[in-house]
């Protein structure tokens, strides 16, 4: 598999924009509202996510631009004209094969700045690693969904109030997660959204304590292999580029688990 092979961004572009759509519709009524959720979609396949009462980039943003066609600016800049008058910082995540020269340039005259790129990690499902250690790793349904944000939350650091959006995801259609155990103890959260034949891996976290322990891996490799079992063919994650000799162990454990940094993601951003 070779960096930027222009047939696999659509499969990773897709992938990650149909599982937080996903997110987005199924929050619940008084969730919505309070964080202010809405989405648009463009005609050349491109999303906008929006959460006007959450002051936080990543919720506010723009993926795919010109995963059908050449990138449409003028939609674009639209749903830039939106952020910037809910007042929340704002960024929008590109892949440079999909949109034309100069769209840095064009972002930069709206006020945003590369801030990191992200790596696109995509693997096949056959042949996969064969499992290591034993390690308690169960899906979960909706009984478990309090265990579930309460551990993600714990691992990501985010607060109490998104507890609602995660609720959800056990047990609806396309959604698989999972908790990792230590000594009867959650320790680490994971998600798998299926769509058609490929898997989405994400929401993987461990909590601060249990990191290092192998857990992360051990958590990846398991909804790698539920993923095959499904029948999916690909499998999508994404995690930060990591820059110069910054440790970077997500990155490090998908590539020893088979995956390629297929194509890299700048995120550029804009302060409130």
């Amino acid at each position: 598999m070779e960096f930027s092979e222009s047939r696999l961004i659509p499969i990773g572009e897709r992938a990650e924009i149909s599982a937080w759509e996903s997110v987005w519709s199924l929050a619940p009524k008084n969730t919505r509202e309070q964080l202010g959720l809405s989405w648009a979609r463009s005609g050349d396949g491109a999303i906008a996510l929006h959460a006007s009462g959450f002051g936080w980039w990543f919720f506010n943003r723009v993926l795919g631009i010109g995963l059908t066609g050449v990138g449409d600016t003028l939609w674009l800049d639209g749903e830039l004209d939106r952020f910037e008058a809910a007042g929340q910082p704002y960024g929008v995540s590109f892949c440079s094969e999909l949109v034309p020269r100069g769209f840095a340039d064009h972002l930069a005259g709206r006020g945003l700045r590369h801030q990191n790129t992200l790596a696109k990690m995509i693997r096949r499902s056959d042949d996969l690693p064969l499992r290591g250690p034993d390690r308690d790793i169960r899906e979960i349904g909706p009984e478990d969904m309090a265990l579930f944000v309460q551990t993600l939350r714990q691992g990501f650091g985010v607060p109490a109030t998104l507890d609602d959006l995660f609720a959800t995801l056990p047990g609806e259609k396309g959604w698989h997660c999972y908790l990792g155990y230590d000594k009867g103890r959650p320790v680490a959260t994971g998600a798998l959204y299926h769509a058609a034949d490929t898997a989405w891996l994400g929401f993987g976290s461990v909590v601060p304590d249990s990191r290092r322990s192998g857990m992360h891996r051990a958590m990846m490799l398991f909804r790698m292999q539920a993923a095959a079992e499904m029948g999916c063919r690909w499998l999508v994650t994404e995690t930060n580029r990591p820059e110069g000799d910054e440790p970077a162990p997500s990155y490090r454990n998908m590539e020893s688990l088979g995956f390629t940094p297929a194509y890299f993601r700048p995120n550029h951003i804009r302060a409130a």
